[in-house]
């Protein structure tokens, strides 16, 4: 990934977060989203996405790494 957004996003290579189904649905139909953070029990449906984080609260680690970035 080369930047940080959410799952509609329109810019390439975008690294997003999702902690609802509809949002991997989403991350998953947009070719912009290149990886994406998601829990454990979302991470089956986010298959066809090339870089997946698992973390329990996806929303917060997708922000304290904005922070860093």
């Amino acid at each position: 990934f080369a930047s940080l957004g959410y799952v509609d996003s329109a810019t390439p290579s975008t690294l997003a977060y999702s902690d609802a189904g509809k949002y991997v649905r989403d991350a998953k139909r947009n070719p912009a989203v290149s990886a994406l953070i998601t829990t454990p029990e979302l991470a089956s449906e986010a298959e066809g996405i090339a870089g997946l984080i698992i973390a329990d609260k996806p929303r917060d680690a997708f922000y304290q790494l904005h922070e860093l970035w």
